[in-house]
């Protein structure tokens, strides 16, 4: 399949119909934390042409901003920014006295949103000259029972807005916006269909819940286009539930060493990102504050020399019957 060529006609920052008028400051939890160089969580629909609307003033791209805007307003900490923890202070800042001990840790990530200093999530609108045809064929399942995703560039479809990186210092652009952590565009197609795209930062979401927040803006997409009440939206937004399942003391000083024995007997491979690999070349990422700290091992040595970094990637759906 040929480049697809796009037309952006409109691109701006989306945020709550109603925003939170203080700010609040939310530390996500250690598992969050451990995704923060992960790859962002990003999903792609591809939607039928719509049904004709009585209304010949129906527009699109607008219906979607303002379901976005109602929507994100059960989800106001995805319009917000997030603040790594990169000292060893273990200090609680102006503000951050809330939080437990275990949050102040280095490596620790925290939410801050409700305040006008919130980059919003990014709303791009476009369109291509592709039909929903040439992009996901019906017959593919037929004709193409292991199909190459390479064939068709879906990652085309996806915001080109960089989102904010932990692991860089945060900075605001020339009219004063920091980064999002979230990105949504809608792409109209030729034959009339349309694809929608949802790009966030790991930490904030996972798959599970982008397509949560996908259903509920398809909730409120429904409830506006039928004339209806719009629905009671409810996400759960509770990372300490997660930290407060954690095994012994959470805050202690240091590890219970029967609780690490017990881990280490699961069946899982632990790397120390920070040792370098016997006869590798590549120097290991260790952070500044550790650089001069002399560090017990916390696993074994990545093994580069198992992989072919150099080699690109495939991905391949197959298509399975009944039989």
């Amino acid at each position: 399949m040929p480049m697809v060529k796009f037309s952006t006609t409109q691109s701006e920052r989306l945020f709550p119909q109603n925003r939170l008028t203080s700010e609040r400051i939310v530390a996500l939890s250690l598992l969050d934390a451990t995704s923060v160089d992960f790859q962002h969580t990003c999903a792609i629909w591809l939607f039928e042409a719509p049904e004709q609307r009585t209304s010949s003033q129906f527009n699109l791209s607008d219906h979607l901003r303002q379901s976005l805007q109602v929507t994100l307003g059960a989800y106001p900490q995805w319009c917000g920014r997030l603040k790594i923890v990169n000292t060893l202070s273990n200090t609680a800042v102006a503000g951050e006295e809330h939080l437990p001990p275990h949050a102040r840790r280095f490596g620790r990530v925290h939410v801050v949103y409700g305040s006008s200093q919130d980059p919003g999530v990014e709303f791009t609108v476009a369109s291509s000259e592709t039909t929903l045809d040439a992009l996901c064929s019906v017959s593919r399942a037929v004709s193409q029972v292991v199909w190459n995703r390479k064939e068709v560039p879906l990652t085309a479809f996806v915001s080109q807005t960089q989102l904010q990186n932990l692991v860089k210092p945060v900075s605001a652009n020339d009219v004063g916006l920091f980064p999002p952590v979230m990105a949504v565009q809608l792409t109209t197609l030729a034959c009339g269909g349309f694809v929608l795209t949802v790009n966030c930062v790991h930490p904030l979401a996972d798959a599970h819940s982008v397509i949560h927040f996908v259903k509920d803006l398809a909730s409120v997409s429904r409830s506006i286009l039928q004339g209806a009440d719009l629905p009671s939206l409810s996400p759960s937004f509770e990372p300490d539930k997660v930290d407060s399942s954690a095994a012994g003391d959470i805050n202690a000083l240091s590890a219970d060493p029967a609780i690490v024995q017990e881990v280490e007997r699961l069946p899982l491979h632990r790397y120390d990102w920070w040792t370098q690999a016997p006869g590798s070349s590549r120097t290991p990422r260790t952070p500044e504050v550790f650089q001069n700290e002399d560090l017990s091992p916390a696993g074994k040595p990545i093994p580069w020399h198992e992989w072919d970094v150099s080699a690109p990637p495939l991905f391949y759906d197959v298509h399975l019957t009944s039989e």
